[in-house]
């Protein structure tokens, strides 16, 4: 939703944008996970990149140790986060931490602002009291299952990535890799 202030300035999806500027003024709410810069729209190149709703989630499936693989999930940033345990055993603590792996597939699910914020809170409701991570039953999968649920997107089996992943397919969605430039 973009709202002009009593300024120069619009508010647009919770920050505000400077036209003359061509910038935002505002920091994004994602602060490092959107990348170094606050600031930052369209991967930084506003006149070669868009993103004309700003609403989505993103969700890549990554390679792992276990034959399994690893799921991780994002709000309004190509960056996804995923639950690990402290040290790879069936049961033991787990976080909350950024997906640094290079992912083998990446999907962009659209969504709604009110869906973001209810993904958003959830993930952050787990970062505060991650609890254990628990294979099968409280891993990866259930994590990106349940936030996508929060946000009211049926995912269906949640048992393992690759299941998650193929119940993802079957809602609308697109490739992060075909994002294209504007020529």
């Amino acid at each position: 939703m973009r709202v002009a202030n009593s300024g120069s300035e619009l508010y647009y999806r919770a920050r505000y944008y400077e036209a003359a500027l061509g910038r935002f003024t505002s920091e994004d709410m994602e602060r490092f996970n959107a990348g170094i810069n606050f600031y930052a729209y369209a991967l930084g190149s506003p006149l070669n990149w868009v993103d004309p709703m700003g609403l989505d989630i993103t969700v890549k499936l990554y390679p792992a140790a276990n034959p399994y693989g690893h799921i991780g999930i994002g709000v309004n940033t190509l960056q996804t986060e995923g639950f690990y345990p402290d040290v790879d055993l069936p049961a033991y603590p787990g976080h909350i931490l950024p997906d640094k792996a290079k992912s083998l597939k990446c999907m962009i699910i659209h969504t709604t602002p009110q869906q973001d914020q209810k993904i958003q809170d959830f993930i952050n409701s787990r970062k505060k009291t991650p609890g254990w991570w628990k294979f099968p039953g409280r891993d990866c999968s259930n994590f990106v299952h349940d936030a996508l649920n929060a946000g009211g997107i049926n995912v269906g089996d949640s048992s393992l990535p690759p299941k998650v992943w193929s119940n993802l397919t079957q809602l609308p969605h697109e490739s992060c890799y075909n994002v294209t430039p504007i020529l």
